[in-house]
């Protein structure tokens, strides 16, 4: 058809066609255009390397976007390139918000100067860094974010890119916190409780070798004493005398 339309309509035509070789499938591009005395030539070109190549970009490109964690690109000199759904969420930054910007945008000042030094050491040296971060969402709110800073390299081994993927964490944060706040609550009312018993001892053994001094004084003056002495129930049941009772 386009060999057809291109004599017809004298222009040149494009098609990209495929058909399987040997069990395999063969991608094509054509290009017609039209001759005198309704001729035509054509020029053809296997692209199939381009359309797998094409194909892989768009699954890439529908991975990242769709992708659960926050993924951040940017290019050697820390400029952001690229940043997808799951970052513009997290931090309330558009993409073209942070296009160009350096990704200190949400930087909240946290964390200081060494935090940082040793960032970029770990990542000029080749290495992945891996930390919980506290940032600033657009609105002015602080999040805290796991996340995994890789640099990418060239086939001579320079640093081209680097990338960051991340989750948010804060609720995470907010429920240990809690339990933080839980367990120390838990300690104070133990250890005021301990006090509360340790100091009801005191008054107890205080109280019981007060009465202990109080029958040895007792039974001391009814061990001494000339006059009898005598305790009954009142079944006339005799329940202690002394000495000179017995004497009577």
């Amino acid at each position: 058809q386009a060999l057809s339309d291109a004599i017809a309509r004298r222009t040149l035509q494009h098609v990209e066609f495929s058909h399987d070789f040997g069990g395999q499938t063969q991608c094509w591009e054509a290009r017609f255009s039209a001759l005198e005395d309704n001729e035509a030539f054509a020029i053809m070109r296997n692209i199939t390397l381009r359309k797998k190549i094409e194909s892989q970009l768009k699954l890439w490109a529908t991975v990242f976007e769709s992708a659960g964690e926050a993924i951040l690109i940017t290019d050697q000199n820390s400029q952001i390139l690229s940043v997808n759904k799951s970052y513009e969420r997290m931090t309330g930054y558009s993409s073209d918000d942070v296009s160009g910007q350096n990704p200190r945008i949400v930087k909240s000042g946290k964390h200081d100067r060494k935090y940082y030094e040793v960032l970029w050491s770990t990542l000029l040296a080749g290495g992945t860094f891996f930390a919980e971060f506290v940032n600033r969402k657009k609105s002015g709110e602080l999040y805290h974010t796991e996340q995994t800073i890789t640099p990418v390299r060239d086939r001579h081994g320079h640093i081209t890119h680097f990338v960051s993927t991340g989750r948010d964490i804060s609720e995470r944060k907010q429920a240990e916190e809690a339990l933080r706040r839980a367990h120390d609550e838990l300690e104070t009312r133990v250890q005021e409780r301990t006090a509360e018993l340790a100091s009801a001892n005191t008054s107890l053994r205080a109280e019981i070798a007060e009465r202990q001094q109080a029958e040895e004084k007792y039974s001391h003056v009814i061990r001494t004493t000339m006059e009898g002495f005598w305790i009954v129930t009142a079944q006339g049941r005799f329940l202690e005398v002394n000495d000179a009772y017995c004497h009577l």
